[in-house]
Order: C-alpha cells, then sequence, then structure tokens
C-alpha cells in the first residue's frame, strides 16, 4: 500500500511484520474466523457453497434436469458468406441478436445454451464441414423431437444472414 502512495519508494524492510506483530499483541488482530470454525465445518461449509453456486449457475444458465421424454440437439452454425468482411460492430450487433434470440427461448420454456467458437480449428481426418464453411458456433437445446428442435433452429437468426445450420440429436450415453 505504501508503494502506491509513494511513486514506487518501497516502504523499510520489516514494516509489514512489525506492525501485524504489533496488532496482534494489541489484541487487533484475531485469527481468520473460519479457522476458529474447526476445519471440518469449514469444509462442511465449503461443499454447501460450492453446490448453491452450482445450482445458481445452473438457473441462470437455463439448465435443468433433462426430462425423460425430452432429447438434446446441437445445432452446428456453419459461418456466413459475408462472415470474414464483418465489422467489430457488425459482429457485436450479430452477437446480440444471436442473445436476444437464446433469451427469447428460454422465457418460453425452452433450454439452451451456446457459444462462439474461435476462427482456428483443429482438424482430424479428411472430412470437410458439410456445407464448405467452417463451424462458427453452436447452440445446445432440448426438444421433445426432431420437429420441435428444426422448429427452434429455424428460428434462430443464423439463416437470416446467410448461415447454414446442421440439427444433430447428441445420444445417449
Amino acid at each position: 500500500m505504501l508503494r502506491a502512495l509513494g511513486d514506487g519508494v518501497a516502504p523499510p524492510a520489516g514494516l509489514e511484520d512489525a506492525t501485524v506483530a504489533r496488532l496482534a499483541r494489541e489484541g487487533l488482530l484475531g485469527r481468520p474466523r473460519w479457522r476458529r470454525l474447526g476445519p471440518g465445518l469449514a469444509a462442511a461449509a465449503a461443499v454447501a457453497l460450492f453446490a448453491a453456486g452450482l445450482a445458481v449457475g445452473e438457473r441462470r444458465a437455463g439448465v435443468r434436469a433433462a426430462d425423460p421424454g425430452v432429447k438434446r440437439y446441437v445445432l452446428l452454425l456453419y459461418d456466413a458468406p459475408d462472415e470474414g468482411a464483418m465489422t467489430s460492430s457488425d459482429r457485436e450487433r450479430r452477437v446480440s441478436e444471436y442473445r436476444d434470440w437464446a433469451q427469447d427461448v428460454r422465457r418460453r420454456g425452452g433450454r439452451i445454451e451456446g457459444e462462439k467458437l474461435e476462427d482456428e480449428a483443429l482438424r482430424l481426418g479428411p472430412a470437410e464441414p458439410a456445407p464448405g464453411r467452417p463451424i462458427g458456433g453452436y447452440f445446445v437445446v432440448s426438444a421433445a423431437d426432431d420437429a420441435a428442435a428444426l422448429a427452434i433452429a429455424r428460428s434462430c437468426p443464423h439463416l437470416k444472414h446467410g448461415g447454414a445450420i446442421e440439427v444433430r440429436a447428441i445420444a445417449k450415453t
């Protein structure tokens, strides 16, 4: 802290140790509360906080426990022909449009999550993407059947921008 105040001037050697020792002697510096709880109680509290964080994160992401009659699908988004010529503001608008679409799917009770992928890909084998364009992103959705998954895919703004979408069911493993 002293360095931040003094234009790079270092505090005298041992100042921090001396300050901490004096505060402890005068009873102004105690053990952290978590140490007083004991290791077992502290571990239990940590596990409870971790579980609560997972539950909140799943709820915010729109992920729920799998229903027996619901299948999961991946929507692979192949880049539109104009993708490479887009400006950064064009990309921001498009990402915002996709985000709004995904939020709308969630508001209507659907389960959806997705990510934009980096431009570079690591490929193995001779296979090329079906439309001959790179996959720029994906969404994972839950739907009752193939027709419902296709309906979600048809509503994706990616199609109106000239991109292609491949819909594939995720196999139960």
